[in-house]
């Protein structure tokens, strides 16, 4: 069975560049039925009134691809994996910082999700507001946490999840690449199960949805491509004033989670 998978970015109805960036690798060995569920993913969101915000998602999302291409190509262990996904954001923190150092200290931040699969589990690194999610059965079983100055005030109780889609200070980062020292990414360690669908998007997408809209798109028997396209074009037309972006992949898992014995569906990566 192929891995259904799609990636699409577009520049939205009123931004003049597209400052999104995507790559969506699926394991180099596919001939190998075994290897067959492993992919690699990344995506980053330019931060809108940084210079060159095109270009440090673009560098970051270089860096990504690199380390993930080199992973599929590998049997790593849990720790390899993890420490793999840490490299990615150093590495792509570095680049923006130098790059910025040979180019007059002009700013360059970006988002940064990545995800990687060995076929059983998915590992998950996240700096920002970009963010992954695991939908299943119509419900939202996984998000990742974003580093914004508005998901603080929603953890705190301040305001609500939907308040904080219009706060005034919505695109304000706690955590960003490029511009800090050492942007840690939070890093998961996820189950995956028979169902699932794992989208990776920007906030000019999710911004424009409720997880019950998600769900209910994601449950449909569109492929991935077609999935993923309505997605987006809905939107644009809802908004349209960011870059829209995203990634969807179907993974090829037999476990169901009734099979796994009521075991934790999803777990935190140890640091």
């Amino acid at each position: 069975m192929q891995l259904d998978n799609a990636m699409m970015s577009i520049k939205g109805k009123m931004r003049e560049r597209d400052e999104d960036a995507v790559c969506l690798i699926t394991s180099s060995l596919e001939s190998e039925i075994d290897r067959q569920g492993e992919f690699f993913c990344a995506l980053g969101d330019g931060m809108g009134g940084m210079e060159r915000g095109e270009l440090a998602s673009k560098l970051s999302i270089s860096e990504a691809r690199h380390i993930g291409t080199s992973m599929l190509s590998k049997d790593l262990s849990p720790a390899e994996i993890v420490n793999s996904i840490k490299r990615i954001f150093q590495n792509a923190n570095e680049a923006l910082i130098s790059y910025a150092g040979r180019n007059g200290n002009a700013k360059m931040g970006t988002t940064l999700v990545v995800a990687y699969s060995n076929g059983a589990e998915l590992y998950v690194g996240n700096v920002g507001d970009s963010r992954l999610y695991i939908f299943n059965g119509g419900k939202r079983s996984f998000r990742t946490a974003d580093h914004s100055y508005v998901q603080m005030l929603t953890d705190q109780g301040v305001i609500t999840e939907e308040e904080a889609k219009i706060h005034p200070r919505k695109n304000e980062m706690t955590r960003a690449i490029g511009l800090e020292d050492d942007p840690t990414p939070d890093i998961y360690r996820l189950r995956l199960f028979r169902g699932d669908s794992i989208l990776l998007c920007c906030d000019g997408l999710w911004e424009a949805y409720d997880d019950k809209i998600m769900a209910t798109t994601l449950m449909s028997n569109m492929s991935c491509r077609d999935s993923l396209e309505s997605m987006i074009l809905r939107a644009n037309e809802v908004d349209g004033s960011d870059n829209i972006s995203g990634i969807l992949i179907r993974p090829v898992v037999e476990t169901t989670e009734e099979g796994a014995l009521k075991r934790p569906t999803k777990s935190i990566a140890p640091e």
